[in-house]
């Protein structure tokens, strides 16, 4: 038996009614001994995520403005090959 999530597993590899401990194993390949009346329990995110998160502004500005504002992604650069 395998308990999932978005990435993540853990297989039961035995359980022992009396001690009330489950031995499971980790995506890693470590086993570790847990209590019995744990649950696994999945977790939504319905706020998104991921690599390609929106900043709520322009992430380009421009090349007249302050010193502070130039960090990051900065100005468009022309290349010869845009022309």
């Amino acid at each position: 038996m395998d308990a999932c999530t978005s990435g993540n597993y853990a297989t039961i590899v035995s359980q022992n009614p009396d001690t009330k401990r489950t031995r499971v194993k980790l995506q890693s390949g470590a086993k570790r001994m847990i209590p019995l009346a744990n649950r696994a329990m999945p977790v939504e995110h319905p706020h998104g995520g991921g690599n390609h998160q929106h900043i709520g502004m322009a992430s380009i500005v421009r090349r007249d403005t302050f010193a502070g504002r130039k960090v990051g992604y900065t100005f468009l650069h022309v290349t010869n090959a845009s022309l």
